[in-house]
């Protein structure tokens, strides 16, 4: 086994004139093995690719094992838990900023000033195309002078910011949030910004009733999108607790899940997500990671199932994943085995959910001939509180799997490309028909690719 910290990659690496290019070098990488495409990958809000670049970048500054531990914290506690959080509805997430050397930095994100990791996202998302060029820049800035106005502040002062859902089409902005910074003390760096993320079922038309309560002006000289402008321009909060903020101004949303419960369902994936994190740094095969990846996912689905269960009072046991006829024992959580769980949930299908900057699910087709499925999105774990800091992207999902033509199959009402092994026909986007052999040269599945001669 490498010793972490430690790079060997067999690979011919050219040199990488910015983090952009190498995350692109290893996306085509990734497409090549799994046999998929690129734009399948770049929409995914948590990408695997990105994962393991954000590893590589951090182990190439040589780190000490205390730096290596702290690496595998923010993994878990950091990117794992909190898109966990965001794919299940938990009711709030919570992250911390301190100020080093004049430049605000993320707790779980220490290796560099966070503004530099949420520009470079604004870049990636506008050289691929953003759909919501103004949101994505609101991401940025709304984040900046919510803890710039801090930083000066007394300790308990609070800012509020409201990220709603996005308003374009094809927006990465799938969920609706209020976001309230404070100011306390902290041991080590004398005081740091705590934000803590409540879910919202506001529309904005609320929300403008609220934002005019606390600030009469906040919408003097609106323009652009209403999204971007809320997620731009910061209220001041008051000397009440966070929470008291929250529930009295906006209320909790009705479907989130409650945070004793989320705990449970997070030390029940907490193996499987330890294993993910731990491949992200000893492996550099796409195949590997991708099924690693995948079954966190697998695995958070079942937990929550088993906790719906005892909520509604069904006796564990009685009732299979996705309607299925096996009982819980059956399922995943009563193999004894880590690897085996790991290798079953990684062959499980997937559910879409909706998430904080996207869909939340992507049903790699990691075995090629097993399963030409896909969803669209996966989760933004990394804790971000706007899309672009994890180089959130725009796009839809479809794809064309390994065994040519077929019925087309649905996932979450989306259908999946076909295409034929003989001619090379695809349907088009707007044709949703069975078919069952080609229009265009007759073949079917189960026949000889090579034409009759």
């Amino acid at each position: 086994m490498k010793a972490e910290g430690s790079i060997n990659i067999n690979l011919p690496l050219p040199n990488f004139k910015n983090e952009i290019e190498e995350v692109e070098f290893h996306t085509e990488r990734f497409c090549q093995v799994l046999r998929t495409k690129r734009e399948k990958l770049v929409t995914n809000n948590m990408n695997p690719v990105l994962d393991y670049v954000h590893w590589l970048r951090f182990a190439r500054k040589n780190p000490t094992p205390s730096q290596i531990t702290r690496y595998k914290d923010y993994q878990l506690n950091g990117q794992i838990q909190t898109g966990l959080r965001e794919r299940n509805h938990a009711g709030k997430s919570a992250f911390e900023y301190y100020l080093k050397d004049g430049q605000i930095y993320s707790a779980r994100f220490p290796g560099e000033p966070f503004e530099d990791m949420l520009n470079r996202g604004l870049e990636w998302s506008q050289s691929n195309n953003s759909p919501e060029p103004e949101r994505d820049k609101a991401d940025v800035s709304g984040w900046k002078n919510a803890v710039e106005s801090l930083v000066d502040a007394p300790i308990g002062a609070k800012r509020v910011q409201i990220t709603g859902a996005g308003i374009a089409e094809g927006t990465t902005h799938g969920d609706n949030f209020v976001d309230i910074y404070e100011k306390i003390p902290n041991s080590e760096h004398g005081w740091i910004i705590r934000t803590i993320r409540f879910s919202s079922e506001l529309s904005y038309a609320q929300y403008q009733d609220i934002a005019l309560k606390k600030d009469p002006h906040f919408l003097d000289g609106l323009i652009g999108p209403i999204d971007a402008w809320f997620t731009e321009h910061i209220l001041e909060g008051d000397s009440r607790e966070v929470n008291q903020i929250f529930e009295k101004d906006f209320g909790f949303s009705k479907g989130i899940m409650q945070e004793d419960k989320f705990e449970r369902v997070f030390q029940h994936v907490l193996p499987v997500a330890m294993n993910y994190s731990r491949v992200l740094r000893e492996s550099h095969d796409p195949l590997e990671i991708t099924k690693a990846f995948k079954a966190v996912l697998v695995e958070n689905d079942l937990a929550v199932k088993r906790e719906d269960q005892k909520d509604q009072g069904i006796t564990i046991g009685t009732s299979g994943m996705f309607g299925s006829t096996k009982t819980f024992a059956q399922d995943a959580y009563y193999l004894a085995n880590l690897q085996d769980r790991i290798n079953w949930l990684a062959f499980q299908q997937v559910l879409s959910k909706s998430a904080g900057c996207g869909i939340s699910g992507a049903d790699f087709d990691i075995f090629g001939s097993v399963s030409a499925s896909f969803s669209k999105r996966f989760i933004n774990y990394l804790g971000l509180s706007n899309s672009v800091g994890k180089f959130g992207l725009p796009g839809r999902a479809g794809g064309v799997g390994k065994r040519g033509l077929a019925l087309k199959g649905k996932t979450e009402g989306e259908c999946q490309k076909i295409t034929c092994r003989r001619c090379g026909w695809q349907p088009d986007d707007q044709d949703h028909r069975e078919h069952k052999e080609c229009p265009e040269c007759s073949w079917a599945p189960g026949q000889p690719v090579e034409k009759p001669k």
